[in-house]
């Protein structure tokens, strides 16, 4: 029994620590869809109304300096959407009737904490966290707010950049040992597509008409090999054939009689 005793805390650390591992892994992967989707909306969003124009090209910059009234609602998709998908999470502060992660008195702090920033060039909004609400120290990943630059896209494109930052509390808070809070963050970003129309095929140009008195190119072997029998009869003029010598029939001969006989 004593043994026992001796034994039983680590035993239950040890559980314990297990059961966080899948808890954190779990919490991970919601918030990294939560982060990709809400990339994905905002990046479908701004191209259905790019802030160029309908048909704008997605691979050059976008009109520079950008209007914080076009950009806001874009940022406000964004953490409204991430933080929806990750409001079930423990220290979530999602509010559902407005939909957003606000400030909780009772926390102390607004959870997860979203960055959005829209690379074209234009964005000014890019080092405003979502919500108003204040980056923790332990929010690494969000204390450099990222630039509106179009650099490290997927593609040569405009490009949405969401940043999460989450704090994971564990069952067992053990401030000396390694099982304190976990602070998670993620970062995920999606390229705002753009399909160029098709080039417009070139009519064929057509030889110009011969001069009066002027000879037809006579077309050369490869191509009367390209033509097709139908052309070929339709080019080339057809030739009246030449009647032959008529031949004289000769008249039917007609017998000459015999003379009779005498009796």
């Amino acid at each position: 029994m004593v043994e026992f005793m001796l034994v039983l805390p680590l035993l239950l650390v040890l559980l314990l620590g297990i059961a966080d591992f899948g808890r954190v892994f779990a919490a991970g992967i919601t918030l990294e869809a939560a982060a990709r989707n809400a990339a994905e909306v905002v990046a479908e969003e701004y191209r259905r109304t790019p802030p160029d124009g309908v048909y704008a090209d997605q691979t050059l910059p976008a009109p520079s300096p950008g209007d914080p009234a076009y950009y806001q609602p874009l940022h406000e998709l964004a953490a409204r959407t991430a933080c929806r998908e990750a409001g079930g999470l423990q220290n979530a502060t999602f509010d559902p009737d407005t939909d957003q992660c606000a400030f909780d008195p009772g926390a102390g702090e607004a959870m997860p904490v979203f960055l959005v920033c829209i690379h074209d060039d234009a964005d000014p909004l890019c080092g405003e966290s979502a919500f108003g609400a204040t980056i923790p120290p332990q929010c690494s990943a969000l204390q450099t707010p990222p630039e509106n630059t179009m650099e490290g896209g997927t593609e040569l494109s405009r490009y949405v950049e969401v940043r999460i930052c989450y704090r994971f509390s564990m069952l067992i808070n053990l401030p000396v040992l390694p099982l304190d809070d976990v602070w998670l963050q993620k970062s995920r970003v999606f390229t705002v597509a753009y399909y160029p129309p098709p080039p417009t095929p070139e009519p064929p140009s057509e030889p110009p008409p011969p001069s009066p008195g002027e000879i037809p190119p006579t077309p050369t072997p490869e191509e009367s090999a390209s033509q097709s029998p139908e052309e070929s009869a339709a080019e080339t003029p057809a030739e009246t054939p030449t009647p032959a010598p008529e031949t004289p029939t000769p008249a039917p001969e007609t017998p000459t009689p015999s003379p009779e006989a005498t009796p």
